[in-house]
């Protein structure tokens, strides 16, 4: 949970944050996502991971959408719609205290196989623009660029052009410098170490003008 933009009416600065729930069920059920959120009561919060469907929001956790709303939350969530068998792998929800201006759900049109997992939600909010990102990790077995995670990125750069005071939040699955690596002398063949990678995620931050 990090301070977001000061507002120049309130003189406060809201707090945002990004949580990898591996599972919203299971984060649920063991009393990780209220204590998170009772312990930081976040303004804006992003959760990736979700790995669940909406029937079993409503099923197996019926719970947890009275509790956001008792809490002061409105909830969205993106579902992932390719579970790959019986497990839904991605996905991904926001929760919010204040009502969002705009939500957009994905990248849109020419990005479907990529929006059918669930990965990007963008909101806009009267002080700043924000954004849920949880991008594909690279494989272990190749080097040069991948077309999957080439797209991605060049949707999220589009995307966030052009967007006012945008904020990203979420698993960018890049280790842009080697000091940014648990592994400092982490070999480039590994995911989110590649050269085409990092390369990436530098011209996003700074065409994309990102926070």
């Amino acid at each position: 949970i990090v301070p977001g933009p000061q507002h120049v009416k309130k003189g406060e600065r809201d707090k945002l944050g990004g949580w990898n729930a591996n599972g919203i069920i299971r984060a649920w059920t063991a009393g990780e996502l209220a204590r998170m959120i009772d312990t930081t009561q976040p303004d804006v919060l992003y959760i990736f991971e979700i790995k669940c469907s909406v029937m079993d929001i409503l099923e197996k956790i019926p719970d947890l959408r009275p509790y956001l709303a008792n809490h002061g939350y409105n909830a969205y969530f993106f579902w992932c719609e390719d579970p790959g068998g019986n497990a839904y792998k991605w996905g991904s929800m926001l929760i919010t205290k204040e009502l969002p201006t705009r939500i957009q759900f994905g990248f849109g049109e020419g990005h479907e196989d990529l929006d059918k997992e669930g990965r990007f939600i963008a909101a806009d909010f009267k002080h700043y623009t924000t954004d849920g990102n949880y991008t594909p990790c690279s494989g272990w077995d190749s080097v040069g660029e991948e077309p999957r995670r080439m797209e991605y990125d060049a949707a999220r750069l589009k995307d966030c052009k052009n967007k006012r005071r945008h904020i990203s939040i979420g698993d960018n699955n890049c280790a842009m410098r080697r000091s940014d690596s648990s592994i400092q002398r982490a070999p480039e063949k590994l995911p989110g170490c590649k050269k085409w990678e990092r390369a990436n995620m530098i011209k996003l931050l700074q065409d994309g003008q990102l926070t």
